[in-house]
C-alpha cells in the first residue's frame, strides 16, 4: 500500500531532478564560454578549484577590509544616532513651534473678526452722527 506509493513519488522526484540536470547540462553546454573551454581542453575541475580559491582569497580580503573599516562603522553609526537625536529634538521643536503658530493664527483671526465689528460700529456710528447732524441743522433756529 503506502511503501509502493512512496517508492513511486520517490522515482518521480529522481526523474524530475535527472530531468532538470540534463536541461541544466544541454544549456551550459550552448554557453559559449564552456563551449570554447571544451575545444580548449581547459580541465574544468581544476578550473573549479581554481574559482574556488578565489573566491577565499577575495572573502578573506572582504573579511579584513570590513575589520580594518571596523572603527570607522562604528563612529558612523554613533553619529548616525547623534543625528537621529538631533532630528528627534528638532522635530519637536517644530511642532511646538507649528502649535505656536496655530495659535497666532487663531489670535491673528479673533483681532480681525474685532476689526471688523469695529468697522462697522463706526460706520454706524458716523451715519448716525450724519443723520444727527442734519437734524440738529433742521432743528436748530438760526440766531
Amino acid at each position: 500500500g503506502q511503501g509502493g506509493g512512496s517508492s513511486w513519488a520517490m522515482e518521480d522526484i529522481d526523474g524530475d531532478l535527472a530531468a532538470s540536470f540534463k536541461q541544466d547540462l544541454e544549456r551550459f553546454h550552448q554557453e559559449d564560454f564552456v563551449q570554447g573551454a571544451l575545444v580548449q581542453g581547459v580541465d574544468l575541475r581544476g578550473y573549479s578549484r581554481q574559482i574556488d580559491q578565489e573566491l577565499r582569497e577575495v572573502e578573506v580580503e572582504s573579511v579584513r577590509d570590513y575589520v580594518d573599516q571596523s572603527s570607522k562603522i562604528v563612529e558612523l553609526h554613533s553619529q548616525m544616532q547623534l543625528c537621529d537625536g538631533i532630528l528627534a529634538r528638532m522635530q519637536e521643536m517644530l511642532l511646538g513651534f507649528q502649535a505656536d503658530l496655530g495659535g497666532i493664527s487663531e489670535e491673528i483671526r479673533h483681532l480681525q473678526d474685532q476689526s471688523l465689528s469695529m468697522n462697522v460700529r463706526l460706520r454706524n456710528r458716523r451715519a448716525v452722527e450724519a443723520g444727527l447732524r442734519t437734524f440738529l441743522d433742521d432743528v436748530v433756529l438760526p440766531p
